[in-house]
């Protein structure tokens, strides 16, 4: 499989290639014998796998063997001899330079000669490119740092294990190459001026174990090295060797990376927006394969990561500091996904898995099925097509209750010696407020809810390396998920809880806000919310490309990601039963001993179980059978949201080799993005019949009680009763026929066509400048961000004028209902600098400043216009003066500045003798 993952990028004006494949100490033993067996294939391939037996430099210019066969070889042999016999009937002859191996055209003695001449001599400069693997497995190693012993540069190997040095003395160099997990290794390859040279190297050639470790254990190992030899403060998380990320969603990959949080979906569990270092989604920024993630509901600015499965995705990289080149929006960290690339799979890769769970005593199941194919084409294998899917289907049952409560029976004095009410007390004043106050509970909530969920992901890749300094990628990637839920809940509580200045008996009747109820009975109040074919889609396609010309390499990029929402019904009803507190009902340990009064009717709170209210036998009774009498039923009817964004980027890196100025890159990156919400039709059912009791029991609807066991947090029966979830689906189907039969009427109110117009658009256009110096250990990256940040939305406009008289001036309202357009455009200039001291390959100590932008949410830049002026002068400190009240979003709101200063350090041990590996 390892040689199926080798891949050789060529530039058409000729490329020397070398495949190194060594122990830690590598000697060149040319006279060494060993076991061979490679098969005839590709002559790349093959001379590859020979490099990696015979643990050699093999040196050979792959335009000159690309589209050749090799012989098989099979015996104990030199790797002279099974060079040789390889290149048979090929038209190719073997020759040696220096400490390698060479592969030449029988004809091209002269040119070969030159350039082991010129290598020999260490003139001119040429380029080096490879890659590094694992020697097991030939899994590309991402984060490996790689070093030129003689010139002092480094550099690390990017997703596909890959590295490049632009301006390298030609003759023989030495790489060292480090990688946690593996020892350290060296390497002396020999660099042909004029040509553009290729080493791969094979790291774990000389580990004796035969035990290979791939699962979580190569996982974190990948991201240990991509986060140390990142320029900045980067947190990694990785898929392992053989590509199978951890976790079913992307939440649950990064439930452990440290800073970082998700706001979760209350029925599901599911992890949703992200949230690093603590601030706000929306002051994140979230891309897949570089192009930002869209939210679909069009009023804000996070993306529902809930939406993407983890079984294609390669990494997840969150930057919590950042460079210049890195978009200005992620106040709070980068969050940066990328999906499996199929150059990073073997030559023919299929995969199909299932995953089930569950849960018992009905509390829901969840199955996973995924299905991933890749294929490699071309000789060298440079060019890939990929196709994942992942389908996911969840139910979920859940139950919960909580409890609130009011802070003791009443309340201390004020500053001023005299009684405080709530508003008058200090909100850092600690509880408890005085000596023996307790916390009171005032209400307790029972809920049942069922949510149902089916994702689907579809991830189509294409990627090409047509040459060594050159590689292309097409990702599209669609996201669809289809929710419904039914919220069922009942709350026990007394009424509007007040408190009222009183004389307390414990303290002598001084007196003091003493809470209590505003209407003397006990409520249950059953609510009911549900939804049905929610529908959330995403989709992103990207085209990402690099190009490099000696030491210069280009950047370009461009894509689309379009995220829609559509609500097609949601609603909720309640019913509502009490019984009066009277002798009857209530038991004497309501009312409490300090006041006399009852604070509330569960008095204070003990323990962690369900609360119950302290009534008498025959007030449980009473309230059990109180017959909660029918509610309003709303309606929200086919909300949609969308939002969009298009994304382009040129960047241009030119690195200077060896010296203080490693690198100076510079590039301009564009994003346009455009939102839309469009409310729906409000519609509703309202219970009315004439006689003397208008609002219909739940009996008559059908609607039926079940008993659910909360022994465990209840201590017994309860006077929690919950509607049964099939008498609510029954109810709800026969509204229609309950309006037929009076019962019911219903109500709609269908949108302003106007607010179909509203709308927010941004126009992002950046550039960026920032170069590297290295000083000994020290490395400072300097840079600078421009960003022209244009704001255009459409907004609502309506002006009520209330007359003397109370009348509305229907003319002008109706004169000035349209839509206006406002814009903005605002210049930041955001200065970065991050420095690194790296006083050993495993250990790293970061500081650096960056300022980013903040950027208003959308509604405030889109909220209707609403103006009301009221004629009639009962207004203003002397109640002579007309009323204006004006409520509006601004598209010219200034977006916030920050400015981070953020040290860091980060230490990650290699072990010091071999490494033992584990196959899964």
């Amino acid at each position: 499989m390892g040689t199926n993952l080798i891949r050789a990028m060529l530039l058409a004006s000729g490329s020397a290639s070398i495949a190194i494949a060594a122990s830690p100490a590598t000697a060149y033993a040319q006279e060494a014998s060993y076991q061979v067996d490679i098969p005839a294939q590709s002559l790349g391939d093959a001379i590859r796998a020979l490099g990696r037996a015979t643990k050699q430099n093999i040196v050979f210019d792959g335009a000159v063997v690309r589209g050749k066969r090799s012989a098989a070889v099979k015996g104990r042999l030199t790797a002279g001899e099974a060079l040789q016999q390889m290149l048979s009937g090929s038209g190719l002859v073997m020759a040696r330079s220096g400490g390698a191996l060479t592969v030449r055209a029988g004809n091209a003695s002269g040119a070969a000669n030159s350039g082991a001449s010129q290598g020999r001599a260490g003139q001119g400069q040429a380029v080096l490119v490879g890659s590094v693997r694992d020697h097991k497995t030939g899994a590309a190693l991402k984060g490996a740092r790689v070093e030129v012993v003689e010139t002092g540069e480094t550099t690390s190997t990017g997703d596909l294990g890959d590295f490049r040095f632009a301006r390298l003395p030609t003759g023989d160099v030495t790489l060292r190459v480090s990688y946690l997990g593996f020892p350290e290794q060296s390497e002396t390859v020999s660099v042909v001026g004029g040509l553009t040279n290729r080493a791969d190297v094979y790291l774990g050639s000389g580990v004796t174990t035969e035990i290979v470790v791939i699962g979580q254990v190569s996982a974190r190992a990948q991201a240990l090295n991509q986060e140390r030899t990142a320029e900045n403060s980067t947190t990694v998380i990785s898929g392992d060797l053989l590509g199978n990320f951890n976790g079913t969603t992307i939440s649950d990959s990064l439930r452990r990376a440290p800073g970082v949080s998700f706001q979760t979906d209350a029925l599901t569990g599911d992890g949703t927006n992200i949230i690093v270092r603590g601030l706000s989604p929306d002051y994140n920024q979230v891309k897949l394969n570089g192009i930002a993630l869209p939210e679909p509901e069009g009023t804000g600015r996070s993306a529902n990561l809930a939406n993407i499965l983890a079984d294609s995705i390669s990494e997840v990289r969150i930057s919590k500091t950042l460079t210049a080149k890195q978009d200005s929006a992620g106040t709070g960290g980068l969050v940066e996904i990328e999906t499996k690339s199929p150059l990073d799979r073997p030559k023919r890769y299929f995969n199909v898995s299932a995953d089930g769970t569950k849960r018992a005593k009905g509390f829901g199941d969840e199955y996973l099925l995924s299905a991933t194919g890749s294929m490699r084409f071309g000789a060298d294998g440079n060019f890939g097509l990929s196709a994942s899917y992942q389908h996911r289907k969840q139910d979920v049952t859940t139950y919960s209750y909580n409890v609130q409560g009011v802070f003791g029976p009443y309340l201390p004095l004020g500053p001023n010696g005299r009684p405080a009410n709530i508003d008058e007390i200090d909100p850092l004043t600690p509880f408890p407020f005085h000596d023996g106050a307790q916390y009171y509970t005032s209400q307790g909530t029972v809920a049942y809810n069922q949510a149902s969920s089916t994702t689907d992901n579809l991830t189509l890749s294409a990627e090409w390396q047509p040459s060594s300094g050159t590689n292309l990628k097409l990702d599209y990637v669609r996201s669809t998920r289809t929710s419904s839920f039914l919220s069922n809940s009942v709350s026990v509580r007394s009424t509007i809880g007040i408190y009222t200045l009183k004389p307390v008996p414990a303290l002598d009747g001084e007196l003091r806000y003493v809470h209590g109820d505003l209407l003397p009975r006990v409520n249950a109040a059953n609510n009911v919310s549900f939804n049905d074919g929610d529908k959330q889609k995403t989709d992103t396609i990207s085209f990402r490309g690099t190009s490099a010309f000696g030491g210069l390499t280009l950047d370009y990029q461009a894509g689309y990601s379009r995220g829609a929402t559509h609500r097609p019904a949601s609603g909720s009803f309640f019913f509502s039963g009490f019984v009066p507190v009277d002798a009857v009902n209530v038991s004497p340990d309501a009312i409490d001993p300090a006041t006399g009064t009852i604070i509330t009717l569960f008095g204070p709170r003990a323990g962690r179980a369900l609360p119950q209210p302290l009534l008498t036998a025959a007030g449980f009774e009473a309230l059990n059978n109180a017959v909660p009498r029918g509610g309003d039923v709303t309606y929200s009817l086919d909300t949609r949201g969308r939002s969009s964004n298009l994304n382009g980027e040129f960047g241009a890196k030119y690195e200077f080799g060896s010296g203080l100025l490693q690198y100076v890159e510079a590039g301009v990156q564009y994003r346009g993005s455009n939102f839309r919400n469009m409310r729906g039709t409000s519609a509703g059912y309202i219970p009315y019949r004439d006689g003397p009791t208008p609002f219909p029991q739940v009996t008559e609807l059908g609607l039926e009680f079940e008993r659910v066991p909360f022994d465990r947090v209840g201590g017994g029966d309860t006077v929690y009763r919950l509607f049964s979830p099939s008498s609510i689906r029954s109810f709800v189907g026969s509204l229609d026929q309950l309006v037929n039969d009076g019962t019911y009427s219903y109500y709609e109110l269908t949108n302003d066509a106007l607010l179909d117009d509203v709308y927010t658009k941004e126009g992002d256009l950046a550039g960026y400048l920032q170069a590297r110096i290295d000083i000994g250990k020290v490395e400072i990256i300097p840079g600078l961000r421009v960003d022209r940040n244009r704001v255009e939305a459409n907004f609502a406009n309506a002006v009520t004028l209330f007359r003397e008289d109370g009348s509305v001036d229907e003319d002008l309202y109706l004169a000035t209902r349209k839509i206006l357009r406002g814009t903005d455009t605002r210049t930041s200039y955001l200065p970065r600098v991050l420095v690194n001291y790296r006083p050993s390959d495993n250990l790293v100590f970061r500081a650096g400043y960056f300022s980013t932008v903040a950027r208003p949410q959308i509604e405030q830049l889109n909220a209707e216009r609403i103006i009301y002026y009221y004629s009639n002068r009962d207004f203003g400190p002397t109640f002579s003066q007309p009323l204006l009240v004006v409520f509006e979003g601004e598209p010219g709101l200034k977006p916030a500045r920050t400015h981070i200063d953020r040290p860091d350090c980060a230490a990650r041990r290699r072990p010091a003798t071999r490494t033992s590996r584990v196959m899964l």
